[in-house]
């Protein structure tokens, strides 16, 4: 569903498009300005004045462009195509999704890129560029950020900044950290994924409403290695996202259209679980005896936390809860000088959990249900004895 000119277009490969104007859905033949046969297309963009339609049952390397501003004109006028089989840097590709970007045309293949510039007048577009062994593998995986193209590639969740810098050169895929088990949902999903971004509450959703599965990656900044953050999100059933033009974040399920708020699930609590690699300490053949753990955690007003630590790859952990200290929220306006306490409202606890046990490797965790608070590990220290080797 591409929304156009007060219009929303609904595309599928092997049905001819429909539009809806606000009032009801209609055949795009039928619709104000129509012209010509609108490809049955599998991907749709509207971009540069124009609806852009690609992939039909028998052809993968054709881009056909509607008229200015009339996205139900396929014929006359500035309307047109061009075949793009010539121009895929391998050979041969498909065409999976499209895209505009920092003024350019992008053209998703499955293992390549084609970038043209010029598509204000496509009949004077110019191939700017090509990129050779990354492609887009999900539709609508790909989210526009503003600054750069998130997209689900064979080799993981790619940035196209990053793959047009790096061209050939090994990649720094924003997934990499959790590869395994992406790959994992991709084979077991199929095509049946679907992906959001909110600028505002700086994350990208890549979903899999098949296995009810879903990955948040936090595009606050990148780590190190130049991968994102990500959190897994089972047993949503979230199904579709849609960002409002106010900045609302609402959500499609079974139940209905939500809207990304508060921190409940549904009016809810829910339980947020941190665990860590496996922790060798630089040397996997001695014993590690674990003396202290002390994370610094923010918020959980008055949350009893879990802190929890294993040996040896086990999933049996010790644990132990601790209560997080309550804060005081500051009221604006309220409290006299020299009376009132002020307070910024979010709490900072850094406990010291007395840890037991010995093993060659760690593992060390924090559960914690979220009731209505805020919540977030800044800091997880551990304190550790290495035995020696006799």
């Amino acid at each position: 569903m591409v929304p156009f000119n007060q219009d929303i277009y609904l595309v599928q490969r092997g049905y001819s498009p429909l539009v809806y104007n606000g009032t009801s859905v209609v055949a795009i033949g039928s619709h104000t300005g129509a012209s010509g046969t609108a490809p049955q297309a599998n991907c749709a963009l509207a971009a540069y004045g124009r609806m852009w339609m690609a992939d039909t049952a028998t052809d993968k390397s054709t881009v056909y462009w509607s008229d200015l501003l009339i996205g139900a004109a396929w014929s006359g006028g500035t309307s047109g195509s061009i075949n793009i089989s010539k121009v895929w840097p391998d050979g041969y590709d498909e065409i999976t999704a499209l895209a505009a970007h920092n003024d350019f045309l992008v053209i998703f293949g499955k293992r390549s890129i084609v970038l043209y510039s010029g598509a204000q007048s496509p009949a004077n577009m110019v191939l700017a560029d090509t990129i050779n062994g990354i492609g887009c593998t999900a539709r609508d995986s790909v989210q526009p950020t503003g600054t750069d193209l998130i997209f689900l590639s064979h080799v993981g969740v790619q940035s196209l900044g990053r793959v047009i810098q790096e061209k050939s050169a090994p990649m720094r895929d924003i997934s990499k950290n959790i590869r395994n088990d992406l790959f994992s949902a991709v084979s077991l999903a199929g095509v049946n994924i679907n992906s959001a971004y909110s600028a505002e509450n700086a994350f990208y959703l890549l979903n899999f409403p098949t296995l009810n599965t879903l990955y948040c990656f936090d595009t606050r900044g990148a780590l190190e290695d130049g991968t994102l953050r990500v959190t897994r999100w089972p047993s949503t059933g979230f199904k579709c996202f849609l960002r409002r033009d106010n900045g609302d974040f609402l959500i499609g399920s079974a139940l209905g259209i939500g809207k990304y708020n508060t921190y409940y699930d549904d009016g809810e609590s829910y339980l947020m679980e941190y665990l860590s690699n496996s922790l060798s300490f630089g040397d996997a053949s001695r014993t590690k005896i674990l003396k202290k753990i002390k994370p610094t955690l923010i918020g959980g007003s008055g949350t009893v936390a879990n802190i929890k630590w294993s040996y040896n790859y086990s999933n049996n952990y010790t644990g132990q809860a601790i209560t997080l200290g309550s804060s005081v929220p500051a009221y604006f306006g309220t409290a006299q000088y020299n009376i009132g306490t002020y307070s910024g409202g979010i709490k900072i606890n850094t406990p010291n959990v007395n840890s037991t046990g010995n093993g060659t490797v760690v593992n060390v965790g924090i559960d914690i249900p979220i009731n209505g608070t805020e919540f977030s590990i800044q800091e997880l220290n551990i304190q550790a004895l290495v035995g020696r080797m006799l």
